[in-house]
Formats: C-alpha cells, structure tokens, sequence
C-alpha cells in the first residue's frame, strides 16, 4: 500500500503533482455517498413487534474514499524513517512480515500517520468517520438496523477472527475483498475510526479519558463479533495488538488536492523554479520562509505583467512573461475555485 508516496517529495523539488496524487489513488477506492430513510431502533421494546418504531431518520453521506487495506507495517516503517520516529513496541510476531497489518498504534498515533501522508501528496487524509466504515463494509449501502448484528454465511472468507486467526493477523490483502475491493473490514485488527457511542457502564464521560472507537473487531474476536456494526469505545492512547487503522479523503478534499496539482503544474510552467509553492497551508514562498495562509483576506491579482499575492500580513511578486497571459488567467481560475470552496468548507466545520 502507498508504493507511491515517496514520488510526493517530487513536489517540493517543482515538478507536476498530478501523478503522484493519481498514485495514491490506486490505493484507495471510490465509495459513493448515499441518503437513506432508516428505521429508527427502540430498545425499550427489544425484540418485541414495537422493536422498530414507524418513524423514520434520514441518514445522508457525502462521497469518499477509502483505503483498500488497512496501514501496514511497511506502510509505517517508512513514515518512521522519514519522520525521524521510533517504532512502537512489537507484537511478539515481531515487525519483521511487513504485510501485516501496523498495530501497537494510538488514536493520536494513526492520526499523525494520516497528517504527514496527506502532507507528502497535498491532499487532507483522515481516520474514517465510523458511518462511512460501516457503509463501505458493507459494499456502499446502509445498514438495515433490524439485522444490524447479523453475520454473513461468508465471514470465513472475508474475515480473519478467533477460529480461523491462529493467533496472529493476516497480511493487509490477505483474504477475500468485498463488493467494493476492500480486505477485512472484519476481522484480523480493530480499526480506529471517528464516532461516538455512550456505553451505560463506563464511568461518566466527564472523567475519562478522551475515548474514540474501534470498529470491525479482530483477530482475537468471536465469530459472532463478525458483524459491520460491532464497534468499541476505548482510550484514546491505548496501544493494543489487535488495533490498527485504515485511511479516509472525502472527495471534496481530493478535488482540492487536484487543483493544487493544476496551481503547481502551471507555476513551473510559467517560472521554471520551487521558491513558491501551492500547498495545503497556503501559498508558500520558500525563499523567504513566508506562508501566505488560505483565508478570506487571501488574493490573487494580474497588475501590469506581475502577479501579485497578498493577504493582511504582506504582499508577493511574481513577474511573468506575456506568453504566459492565458496560464496565469487560468492560475487564476483555479485559485479562485480553490479558495471559494476552502471558504464553504470552513463555514461547514
């Protein structure tokens, strides 16, 4: 998984992101988003014929995508020899099969993966929220949460756990992938996703620790744990060996992504040279250390010949040749986009 990501330093050097986004790509699939009306469960009435009331909630998910296969070890070494970090403590199998899947992993840990990954290809890579997890476990539907722990005749095939595990995980692409391609959405390790569920057992909220969820169960789970829904809420710097994660990009951020390929593609076009960068920060200008922040103060003007970039702590010059009238028109256009949707999306969060 990631074979591609250390082209992504290409991008700093000044040449076109396009490939090496495409690249990263190959490791993930495309789950279109959907809108359902889902049966809303009462557990007053459990298992009784009031078990489902008649009203209905409207369940809405965006496109995304997500990685075929878990993190593996050798998905994690690089970024540790990249990163300059120490590799967790291992497993008693040892780091040495790299297709095993990362595990000894915190929440905070994952999501550090997830930041630098994204960083090396200029796209927002994330944890999976736990509805997009379990809709794309499932092959891209919604759960009917009348069967919402119900395990399917070909978990055996699909899924490494307790009976067929021998005590170890499988490699990341091991077993048979679902509808959509993707390898052990159950079993073989939990996975970290973003979600929430209030478990009446555990202590008040208020005094924990930050808790996040687990989804999809493991190796050391039960057959009838095999289910998409089977989730746990645990600290969030539990390190366990059963525990690994999976990426997610919505797809709003993976079309952000390609219009800074476009942004860069004809930057060295127009200028032939890396001391301006277009990045998920901002618009980097390297040769004097200065970042010019995605903001609503942020702007891109054609005065005379010259772009010039500015925002309230300053302003750049980028002096071009007329030749490249119709390219930076097109710079332009595509800044504008980008910086419009940035704008939306922060009004979003």
């Amino acid at each position: 998984m990631f074979k591609g990501f250390i082209i992504a330093f290409i991008v700093l050097l000044g040449f076109s992101a396009t490939a090496q986004l495409s690249e990263l790509k190959k490791d993930f699939v495309f789950v279109k988003g959907s809108s359902d009306t889902i049966p809303v469960y009462n557990p007053d009435f459990f298992g009784s014929e009031e078990d489902t009331l008649p009203e209905y909630l409207v369940d809405e998910l965006k496109d995304f995508y997500i990685s075929k296969t878990c993190v593996s070890i050798a998905d994690y070494k690089k970024y540790c020899e990249y990163t300059f970090k120490k590799m967790p403590d291992a497993p008693k199998w040892g780091w040495g099969d790299e297709s095993k899947p990362m595990t000894n992993i915190s929440y905070k840990d994952a999501e550090a993966y997830a930041e630098w990954i994204g960083s090396e290809y200029n796209v927002k890579v994330r944890l999976p929220h736990q509805t997009e997890w379990v809709f794309a476990a499932n092959g891209g539907d919604f759960v009917d949460p009348v069967y919402f722990d119900t395990v399917y005749d070909d978990v055996t095939t699909t899924a490494v756990f307790k009976d067929n595990a021998g005590d170890v995980p499988k490699c990341v692409s091991c077993g048979k992938a679902n509808s959509l391609g993707l390898h052990n959405m159950l079993g073989n390790v939990w996975e970290w996703a973003d979600g929430w569920f209030y478990n009446a057992n555990d202590d008040a909220p208020e005094t924990d620790e930050e808790k996040h969820m687990i989804v999809g169960g493991s190796y050391l789970s039960p057959k009838e744990d095999m289910f998409y829904q089977k989730a746990l809420m645990i600290p969030e710097s539990a390190q366990q060996k059963d525990i690994g994660f999976r990426l997610a990009i919505s797809k709003v951020d993976y079309e952000q992504a390609e219009l800074l390929e476009e942004l860069n593609a004809i930057r060295v076009k127009i200028w032939k040279k890396d001391n301006i960068v277009f990045s998920l920060k901002g618009i980097e200008f390297l040769d004097v250390d200065k970042v010019f922040l995605w903001n609503d103060e942020l702007s891109f003007e054609q005065v005379n010949s010259v772009v010039v970039i500015a925002n309230t702590d300053g302003s750049g010059s980028l002096p071009y040749s007329e030749e490249f009238a119709d390219d930076v028109l097109k710079m332009n256009k595509y800044f504008t986009t980008y910086l419009i949707n940035f704008l939306d999306e922060q009004k979003v969060e």
